[in-house]
């Protein structure tokens, strides 16, 4: 009855609450994390009230500002516009402990790919949805918006563990619902959604029809990330070491698993370096290739913990049977012989995931990403499958064009190769990260040789540009004009255009000078103009100004006697030329 459920829900969410303080209690934290009494309110119905006056008894707080976040955070992503506005399909304990005379959901068939029949034993319609705020209906169709459906039993994944609900349809005779999300309230499945066709009412037997083609590119996401658990384990940790992951080094620290990727944070305090992730990433497609077979059983709790090598996180609460996912060796066999050192020379955890049957399904493993999720805790990305494919031939086809950069005769063809190389690979999003390591070393090489030729041709700029104002001074008999105008191409070099300024100022002590310089680099036009102090008609900054018009002006700054500026256009130097003459005519 109602007051039989209640009671059971209290014993399980003070069963769970007693674990979670006692391994803070053992670090000296007084705050109880929000992440933990959301975890009791929204999945196990305990209310939050309870908790907060549990940890008020033993001189605890509950951080509500992290609650009320992952509140709003779980929220928004249940919310979708129905009816008459957005909808609130979180199941906080007021919903679930409404539903305490119905049997919690039967999970079991979610490890199956086979269509079930299955029964509607409540609808569900958000929260404050209706005046008596239960939310609940006996029927429903398309007008209501979205709608949760609770069924006796279930094929669908819920979301939790890290792992992405599935999708599907629930179909009946003459109806159906468009299952696009699933989540799971203290035990109850609630399968969101819109009606599509007809009406469904609490009682219909309806077939549960999971997007099996999803399904299969989720789930060797999710056995990867086992195997690349226990890869790092062992390259980083060398197997396990008890002691280590009891202070907290290299444990889980959270896992997000969908369809397109795997990611996986974990406690460590260094980067990895190029070396490990290539070991690792190793290790994992050896499995893949020798495609090992993947176990599971539900077995009791304290069995499964005495099994040598398991990983499982100090302090976390498991449920009591748990389920054993191990990569290589039947459940049955570990438990036969817990002890066995040789155990740790396998994947085993406890998770109640979909995983694959053999990991030869993975078909390949590509780590796309290394870096730090927060302070202590590393983070990383990975794909499989075609993704991985993907991913790799991307990393080759990079590499093949560093290989032809490097094979360039120094010259200017060679900077310009690496230029557009670096500008390329720093484009580059979802790539191969061990290729990527290799190239971006390879690339900084190549950029440091790109200095020296800058170097010699920036040299050799700068003295044929110091030439041709020596000769400009030579042609005009050293009877330059007060305001002369010259084109020198230099590209936009500061340094060549105060050299060029020095000669022409020498030669022409009360002359103003603009000097117009090709920059086809950039496909820019430069502009440079000294004005004498005795020179009062002309301003600088305006002569840069009017020279650049044709162009749109351009950008220009400085004073009335010192301005420079430039502007996209290369192609029309001439028309910037005759403008800066007609300036000062």
């Amino acid at each position: 009855d109602e007051e039989t459920q209640f009671n059971r829900t209290i014993a399980q969410g003070n069963k769970v609450f007693t674990k979670k303080v006692a391994a803070l209690q053992a670090q000296g934290i007084k705050v109880l994390p929000g992440s933990v009494a959301f975890l009791l309110s929204g999945s196990l119905g305990f209310p939050l009230d309870l908790t907060e006056i549990m940890c008020e008894a033993i001189g605890m707080t509950v951080d509500k500002d992290e609650f009320n976040a992952l509140i709003q955070k779980d929220k928004e992503g249940n919310k979708k516009g129905g009816g008459e506005g957005e909808k609130d399909m979180i199941m906080m304990a007021k919903e679930t402990t409404y539903l305490t005379d119905i049997k919690t959901t039967d999970q079991s068939p979610k490890y199956f790919s086979e269509t079930i029949n299955a029964k509607v034993v409540a609808i569900f319609t958000g929260r404050g949805s209706l005046p008596e705020e239960k939310g609940f209906v006996e029927m429903a169709d398309e007008s209501c918006g979205k709608v949760g459906l609770v069924l006796d039993s279930t094929n669908f994944y819920a979301q939790q563990g890290g792992q992405v609900y599935d999708t599907g349809l629930l179909v009946g005779d003459d109806k159906s619902l468009n299952v696009t999300d699933v989540q799971v309230y203290a035990g109850y499945v609630v399968h969101m959604g819109m009606v599509q066709e007809g009406s469904i009412v609490v009682g219909d037997e309806l077939k549960c029809v999971v997007d099996l083609e999803r399904r299969e590119l989720v789930v060797p996401n999710h056995t990867m990330t086992h195997v690349l658990n226990f890869a790092l384990r062992s390259v980083l940790m060398g197997g396990p070491d008890d002691e280590a992951e009891r202070e907290g080094k290299l444990n889980q620290k959270g896992s997000d698993v969908n369809g397109d990727r795997l990611r996986f944070d974990f406690n460590w305090d260094e980067s990895l370096t190029p070396s490990q992730v290539e070991q690792v990433e190793n290790m994992v497609n050896q499995t893949i290739e020798s495609n090992i077979i993947v176990y599971d059983k539900v077995v009791p709790l304290k069995n499964a913990r005495d099994i040598y090598g398991l990983r499982a996180v100090f302090g976390e609460t498991y449920p009591d049977p748990v389920r054993v996912v191990s990569v290589g060796v039947p459940v049955d066999e570990l438990l036969s012989n817990p002890n066995n050192k040789k155990w740790a020379e396998y994947s085993i955890e406890f998770c109640g995931g979909t995983h694959l049957k053999a990991l030869g399904i993975a078909e390949q493993f590509a780590i796309i990403e290394e870096g730090s999720a927060s302070a202590g805790i590393r983070r990383l990305v990975a794909v499989t499958r075609q993704r991985a494919a993907d991913v790799v031939a991307i990393g080759k086809q990079l590499l093949v064009e560093v290989t032809r950069v490097e094979g360039i005769e120094k010259g200017p063809d060679f900077v310009s190769a690496v230029k557009k190389l670096r500008k390329d690979f720093n484009a580059m999003s979802a790539i191969h990260l061990v290729a990527k390591y290799d190239a971006a070393q390879r690339i900084a090489k190549l950029e440091q040789s790109t200095l020296e030729i800058l170097k010699q041709a920036t040299k050799a700029m700068e003295g044929a540009a110091v030439d041709a104002a020596k000769q400009l001074v030579a042609a005009s008999g050293d009877s330059l004009p007060e305001k002369c105008v010259a084109r020198i191409d230099f590209g936009n070099s500061g340094k060549t255009n105060s050299a060029i300024m020095k000669v022409l100022t020498k030669a022409k002590k009360t002359g103003s000078f603009l000097i117009v310089s090709a920059d086809k680099e950039n496909d820019a036009v430069c502009v440079y103009a000294v004005v004498a102090k005795t020179q009062t008609s002309v301003d600088a900054f305006k002569w840069c100004g009017a020279a650049l018009a044709p162009l749109g002006g351009g950008k220009c700054g400085g004073k009335e006697k010192n301005a420079m500026g430039s502007a996209p256009g290369v192609d029309k130097i001439d028309q910037v030329i005759a403008a800066a003459e007609a300036f000062v005519a």
